[in-house]
């Protein structure tokens, strides 16, 4: 039987920029995007400096790793030595092309971030033989995970997820041999293409999952070895698709080492590789999650007796952890639950259907994530007894999401169906009963439709944090502070003058934490345009080596060799200054220095001249 003619919005390309449409309009209205000013970050916590600073080296050098007016003289050379996030770079290349603004390209890509999450997840269910109501509805949910609002701009390339939903559907055919790569040379080059332009695809997701995070490329690997593992334990015989799997799989994890050659290059000719700062023991455990944390509502909900509860429930915790984003809301626990609960329905059940392929999968895989990335699951043994650079295990939270939500697509699939299907008694009464139901079975799909718009709403508002949206207000008016102090600085400094900056915080994985907040050291670097730098420099290199040892002289000490060193001003940052300690440090270098310091508006940032005395 020939299958009918899709109508057009029955097509799958209409579900994918339907809800990519869909999905900017419900980011900005969640965001309140009409009161952003998009010359300034959409927030200053966490890591925000810390991108900021490495859009700007982009823009000024051309290269994010390196940057001439940070790292003191010999300027900074940056190699996190663990992934180069080169899919991200590339995206913000492509920005720079258009805006010279650090702030304006990163406020782009985070908000890009959520469109391309729905159109990847949609597609992806579609592909999973969900029907395009079904597939929308479950899409949209994805980009809105509680995760994606708490990683922000602060974990800027965390926040870009969109590959995740085809790393697992390449899994998914992987485990079902349905990937099998064939070059005939009888036909033409555009011919082989066309018939490989599945496992071509796929190659090019298994290159470009390993530009993202080291966390993402890492799970995606775990799937894509169960995955073949499951397909080797079913058929015992090595056929083409085995092998297209196994190239896949190489592919991949070659890929990620090529993206680290650059560190290794780095590291051999001398350079300093930034480390993990204070990376304990105990790091295997508190990066993991607790599978009730993905039950329990976000610690940020809309209705303060949810928000209570969790509350007190953290609260009373024996042990707690980095797992207050993690949280899955209504439809994510309950498509959580269908996995979970999937084996024991099925058991014993001879029937079968058209998506028990792709329930067995989604339930397989949701165990296997709770296994290795649950609170005591084999991550802890992995981090302890195998690799460091993997401790991040709650982040996994982004795979279980999507598992949840192609069960919660089926299920809608499975409402939607049954309602077309003809009822099991219009046999006893004859043809006038099936007439009736077949004329009213559109009405009854209408129906169930509409019922589906108010869950969608209330599934996102259930999602989304209270505070999804930024104090635009209060970053734009710090912001204006920053640029008119700094822009003052400039002007009595000179271009191209070398500013000592304390305290000195090296420079460290972002993931780390420890070097960045929103009075970060990188300030001055952010609102000036020709100024130099001391602060940048690398955990553990000769020049935060040598930062440490001029930090710990006394004041006429540390004037005399700053002077020697042609550095001509010292920057202060006094909003971390709990003890008084650097003010008093920073009073006897006044008095050192004999000149007249140049002070921000809040009293917060001292900038002393070292070549004028007063």
């Amino acid at each position: 039987m020939i299958p009918a003619k899709e109508r057009w919005y029955e097509t799958r390309i209409f579900a994918v920029l339907f809800s990519g449409i869909l999905a900017s309009l419900i980011t900005a209205y969640c965001l309140h995007i009409w009161h952003a000013d998009f010359s300034v970050p959409f927030e200053l916590r966490g890591n925000v400096d810390f991108y900021r600073m490495r859009i700007q080296n982009l823009i000024e050098t051309g290269d994010w790793n390196s940057a001439t007016r940070l790292g003191g003289t010999e300027g900074l050379k940056y190699q996190d030595g663990l992934s180069s996030g080169w899919l991200n770079w590339i995206f913000l290349v492509i920005f720079s092309l258009f805006t010279k603004n650090p702030s304006s390209i990163m406020n782009l890509y985070y908000l890009l971030g959520f469109p391309l999450a729905a159109m990847s997840a949609t597609y992806v269910l579609r592909s999973f033989r969900a029907s395009n109501l079904a597939a929308i509805f479950a899409g949209l949910l994805f980009p809105f995970l509680p995760f994606h609002f708490a990683s922000g701009e602060s974990d800027l390339f965390l926040s870009a997820y969109f590959l995740i939903p085809f790393a697992i559907l390449m899994a998914f055919y992987i485990e079902e041999g349905m990937l099998r790569f064939s070059w005939e040379r009888s036909d033409s080059v555009f011919e082989n293409i066309r018939r490989n332009r599945r496992v071509l695809f796929f190659f090019l997701v298994g290159i470009g999952i390993t530009g993202t995070s080291v966390s993402y490329f890492a799970f995606t690997c775990f799937f894509l070895l169960i995955a073949f593992l499951t397909e080797r334990l079913r058929n015992r015989q090595w056929t083409r698709a085995t092998t297209t799997s196994f190239a896949l799989i190489g592919v991949t994890v070659l890929s990620y080492i090529i993206s680290l050659l650059p560190s290794f290059v780095f590291q051999i000719r001398g350079g300093t590789l930034a480390g993990v700062a204070n990376a304990a023991v105990s790091d295997g455990e508190k990066f993991s999650f607790k599978l009730i944390d993905l039950i329990i509502p976000y610690s940020d909900h809309h209705l303060g007796r949810f928000r209570n509860m969790v509350q007190l429930f953290h609260n009373s915790e024996p042990v707690s952890n980095q797992n207050t984003a993690v949280a899955l809301g209504i439809f994510g626990v309950f498509g959580l639950l269908l996995l979970l609960l999937y084996p024991l329905l099925r058991f014993g059940s001879q029937k079968s259907t058209e998506h028990d392929q792709t329930w067995v999968f989604a339930s397989k895989m949701l165990y296997c994530s709770i296994f290795l990335c649950a609170f005591g699951g084999f991550g802890t043994w992995i981090y302890r007894y195998a690799t460091t650079g993997i401790r991040f295990y709650y982040q996994i939270c982004v795979f279980i999401f999507f598992f949840a939500l192609i069960a919660v697509a089926l299920f809608v699939d499975l409402v939607l169906r049954a309602a077309k299907a003809e009822p099991q008694f219009a046999s006893r009464f004859g043809k006038r009963i099936g007439k009736w139901w077949t004329k009213t079975t559109r009405i009854r799909v209408i129906l169930l439709s509409l019922i589906l718009v108010p869950l969608l709403f209330v599934a996102i508002y259930d999602l989304v944090p209270m505070h999804a949206f930024y104090s635009y207000s209060s970053v734009r008016e710090t912001a204006k502070e920053n640029q008119t102090f700094f822009t003052s600085v400039e002007t009595s400094l000179g271009a191209d003058t070398l500013v000592y900056v304390l305290p000195d915080i090296p420079l460290s994985i972002p993931e780390d934490g420890a070097t960045t907040n929103a009075n970060t050291p990188l300030t001055p670097y952010l609102y000036t345009q020709s100024l130099r730098f001391s602060a940048g420099s690398i955990l553990g290199s000769k020049a935060q080596i040598w930062n440490q040892e001029i930090a710990a002289m006394a004041p006429n000490e540390v004037v005399t060799a700053l002077r020697e060193q042609n550095y001509g001003a010292v920057y202060f940052d006094l909003s971390g200054d709990k003890d008084g300690s650097l003010r008093a440090q920073m009073n006897a270098i006044v008095t050192a220095a004999g000149s007249t310091p140049i002070i921000s508006k809040d009293g917060q940032q001292w900038v002393i001249d070292l070549r004028k005395t007063s």
